[in-house]
């Protein structure tokens, strides 16, 4: 809700006010002409564009326009599904901004209590820690406790890890998921494409886990395994090839064209306010972005420093990274690095998240350009890896106190 009254009386507007205006129109739109309304959803969807049903419609465009309805987003689907989403928050509060936030702000937090208990089945000794990324740090709860795309993306994917954890996988539910997970994906591409080797490695995981006939789960591991190495590929580049702006070329491509911004236009740095950053030149190829890792890597995860921040909205979370920044030199001073890596290599769970969270933020790191983007965009990235690290800082903490323990008895 503070980043609704940020977007609203500060900027005078934004996203978060521009999905929660479309849901409305949406709303008002139901109330009149429900049948109409609901086929328009429900073939926007399918066809991946909310503006030709109004060509193949023209009665209901006509009526849209004698009424002056209108959706800030038309022409960007990614952008509509979050104001779809949304949609039963708006109608169970009436139309009303502020009632539709505080019951996203409680659905917002049932799925966060069902995720940290999941998660503390993961870290049994770090309940209280891995509570923190979850509930109180504020970087992390400023933009899911509000309608973007990053919210509902999150909220999918924590809500079907928790599945997981608690209901076998059979066909049925295996496809039920995997629907939930191809929505995240037009909701916020480039999240679930950079998560998914992670998710199918740690599904391979917990069905052999789950074996109860180690033989058998042998088998049925390696059959999976197979499985998964042709069927994850497919969905790959599938979605690769359908999201033509999330494809690895235009990644690149669209890395280097920022870069070409930041060096040549004065113009840019002046429009947003000199909240851009410049990770230094190099080539749209993979070696040359690999070069760019170290510091890519850097500042997706600990800029903006609080010497960066030239605007409210990235003041906060600049002083929180640079406060992580501290607490991660802390660990390494006090246990090494070498035992924080060990313990998270031991962990599967650790291990297989991780890995997605240092690829994500290098590429938003790389790819971003602009303090206002990088705080919004890295949500995903560091919200699994301040779980992983507050987590395995707790079982390393625990671990470390219990052996000095029995050597002093």
């Amino acid at each position: 809700m503070s980043v609704y009254f940020v977007y609203n009386y500060y900027y005078g507007g934004g996203d978060v006010i521009n999905y929660i205006s479309d849901a409305k129109t949406l709303l008002m739109s139901l109330y009149y002409r429900p049948i109409d309304t609901i086929e328009y959803i429900f073939s926007s969807i399918m066809k991946g564009s909310f503006y030709d049903f109004f060509i193949e419609n023209p009665r209901f465009y006509s009526y849209w326009l004698s009424v002056q309805m209108r959706l800030n987003y038309i022409y960007d689907e990614s952008s509509e599904l979050v104001s779809v989403l949304y949609l039963p928050f708006i109608l169970l509060a009436f139309g009303s901004d502020w009632a539709s936030l505080v019951l996203f702000s409680f659905f917002s937090l049932l799925i966060s209590y069902k995720f940290f208990r999941y998660v503390a089945t993961i870290y049994p000794n770090s309940s209280v820690y891995v509570s923190m990324p979850i509930f109180f740090l504020p970087s992390i709860l400023m933009w899911i406790s509000s309608p973007f795309k990053e919210a509902f993306s999150l909220y999918i994917v924590m809500y079907v890890l928790y599945k997981l954890s608690q209901l076998g996988m059979g066909f049925v539910r295996f496809f039920y998921l995997s629907g939930l997970i191809f929505f995240a994906y037009k909701v916020k591409p480039y999240f679930i494409l950079s998560i998914m080797p992670s998710f199918f490695m740690y599904l391979i995981h917990i069905n052999y886990a789950k074996s109860k006939n180690k033989r058998y789960g042998i088998l049925y591991y390696l059959s999976f395994l197979v499985f998964s190495l042709i069927l994850f590929p497919s969905i790959f580049l599938y979605m690769s090839r359908t999201s033509k702006k999330y494809s690895f070329d235009s990644v690149l491509e669209h890395a280097y064209v920022v870069h070409r911004d930041l060096t040549f236009s004065e113009v840019y740095y002046q429009e947003t306010g000199g909240s851009v950053y410049d990770i230094g030149s190099f080539e749209p190829t993979l070696s040359g972005v690999i070069r760019k890792f170290p510091i890519a890597f850097f500042t997706g995860l600990f800029r903006p420093l609080p010497w960066e921040a030239k605007k409210l909205i990235v003041l906060l979370p600049s002083i929180e990274n640079f406060i992580i920044l501290i607490f991660i030199l802390s660990i390494a001073i006090k246990y090494g690095l070498i035992s924080l890596f060990r313990e998270i290599l031991r962990n599967k769970w650790s291990l297989y998240f991780i890995v997605f969270s240092i690829f994500f933020l290098f590429m938003v790191g790389l790819t971003s350009g602009n303090f206002g983007n990088l705080v919004r965009y890295k949500v995903p990235g560091i919200f699994f890896f301040y779980v992983i690290l507050f987590g395995t800082y707790g079982e390393l903490r625990h671990n470390y106190e219990t052996h000095h323990s029995r050597r002093r008895e």
